[in-house]
Parts: structure tokens; C-alpha cells; sequence
């Protein structure tokens, strides 16, 4: 980040290597504040500064140093494409947020959607891009909030976006969607599944029959067959129509699965 010149950049991996271990020490006591060391909330506020100067190319949006240590990183192309691609009711893509990310001291907040204009060659799907970023300390509602109401600030057409992701945190949620006009809230697929398998050991159901719950759930493949599970279905009288016949085979085969 303090490179004098592009000529002082690591050209390979053994240079990059040699580099690492000289800044090693230093990075080390920069993370304790030594004394006499560049304070770096400063060093961030600075960059945020001079970076606003020239909106188009700026990348550090918003810093905040009390009472949370915050920082809002987006680029103008992240903020359009994020428009583009999830605030048009006719045709969005899923904004998913995950906040599990671990530096250090900091959390850091990443922003994901499909890019509805362009398709994989290979896999035939939309590419994943990654959106704005909040670098944070603390996981509660006037985070979210404060990346939120920030990106709107920055794009106020981002009060739109019709879709949120997550893992079902309760303050991320909240504090996505109260910057924005009227966001669903869905869970994302993997925590959703985790959850459901989650709560059948808590109802005590033995594991080796929550495969046939969870399959049942979200659907499971024989070779190169999907058979579709109760999210595979297309409309609500399906989803129903399905829902009723599991409960009734389950009324059969509960009592057997605790029995054995």
C-alpha cells in the first residue's frame, strides 16, 4: 500500500517472500499500537479523504472511528452493477451477505450477486461478483444499518434492491433492510440446510434417519437424477399438496424411527 514506485513492487514469488518476512516485525507491532508507529485509523480516514476527491476512482467510501471502528469499501463499478442487477422488480438477482469473514481484529462484511448480463461458457450460470464491503469490529444492527443507509447514500437507487441473502441473523437483517423500501429476506441455501439438520438432533432424531428428512427438505440425487425435494416447488399449491403427503407418511414412520 506505501510503495514508492511500481519498481519497488515484488515481481515473483521468492521477492514477495523476502518482503513478507522483512515486514513481518513491523506489521506485528502495528497490531499492538506501538508507540511511533503510523496510526492506521488515521492513515484510513486520510486515504478516505483524499480518495473523495475524484469519486470515480475512489474505493474507500465512508470511515467511521467511534463508538465502532467502521470502514465502507465500494467502487463506483460495484455500486452500478449492484443497481443494474438487484434493484429491478421484473428481473434481480439475490443480494447475499455474509459477515463470517475473520481479520484479525475486524469483521469484514462482503456483498455477493449474480451478474444477470453474462453467462459462464463452461457452466452455462451467471459469474458471482463481489459488491461493497464493510469492515467492522462489532456484529449489531447499527453496522448493518450504517453500510446500508451508507450505499444508499453513495447510490440512493439502492434503496430498491428487492432481495437479501443471509444467514438469518436477526441484526443483519434488520439493519439491511431499514435503509431500503421493502427488501425480501430470504436465508442463504447452505445455513438454511444446516439449520433444518441442526434442529432435528435438538428434536432427537437419530442421525442416521435425518438424511431421509433432509432429502425430503431439499431434494437428493440418485446419479444423475434430482429428485425434487419440498423447495423445488413451483407454486403454493404444490409446496401444500407435497407438505400433506410428508406429514402423513410421517405420522407412519415417526413412531418406528424413535422406536428403534
Amino acid at each position: 500500500m506505501e510503495a514508492d514506485s511500481a519498481g519497488s513492487l515484488p515481481r515473483n514469488r521468492q521477492q514477495a517472500s523476502n518482503y513478507r518476512r522483512t515486514v513481518s516485525g513491523s506489521n506485528e507491532r502495528r497490531r499492538k499500537n506501538v508507540k511511533g508507529l503510523r496510526d492506521e485509523l488515521s492513515a484510513v480516514m486520510e486515504m478516505c479523504f483524499n480518495q473523495s476527491r475524484t469519486p470515480e476512482t475512489a474505493f474507500v467510501r465512508k470511515v467511521q472511528g467511534a463508538p465502532d471502528t467502521m470502514c465502507v469499501l465500494a467502487s463506483d463499478y460495484q455500486l452500478r452493477e449492484l443497481e443494474r442487477n438487484a434493484t429491478k422488480p421484473e428481473a434481480f438477482k439475490i443480494v447475499s451477505v455474509d459477515p463470517t469473514f475473520n481479520l484479525g481484529a475486524f469483521d469484514v462484511t462482503v456483498m455477493t450477486f449474480e451478474h444477470g448480463l453474462v453467462i459462464n461458457k463452461r457452466t452455462g450460470k451467471h459469474p458471482v461478483i463481489m459488491g461493497p464491503i464493510l469492515v467492522h469490529r462489532r456484529k449489531q444492527f447499527s453496522n448493518y444499518f450504517y453500510f446500508m443507509s451508507s450505499l444508499v447514500e453513495l447510490k440512493p437507487s439502492l434503496s430498491e434492491i428487492q432481495a437479501f441473502g443471509t444467514d438469518g441473523e436477526t441484526a443483519l437483517q434488520q439493519g439491511l433492510s431499514k435503509p431500503c423500501t421493502n427488501p425480501r429476506l430470504l436465508r442463504c441455501f447452505g445455513h438454511f440446510k444446516r439449520n433444518c439438520g441442526d434442529k432435528l438432533t435438538t428434536l432427537g432424531v437419530p442421525k442416521q434417519f435425518q438424511s431421509a428428512f433432509i432429502g425430503d427438505i431439499f431434494g437428493y440425487n440418485i446419479g444423475s437424477t434430482h429428485h425434487e425435494g419440498l423447495v423445488d416447488s413451483d407454486s403454493e399449491e404444490v409446496f401444500d399438496a407435497k407438505l400433506l403427503s410428508l406429514e402423513v407418511n410421517y405420522h407412519l414412520k415417526v413412531p418406528y424411527v424413535f422406536k428403534q
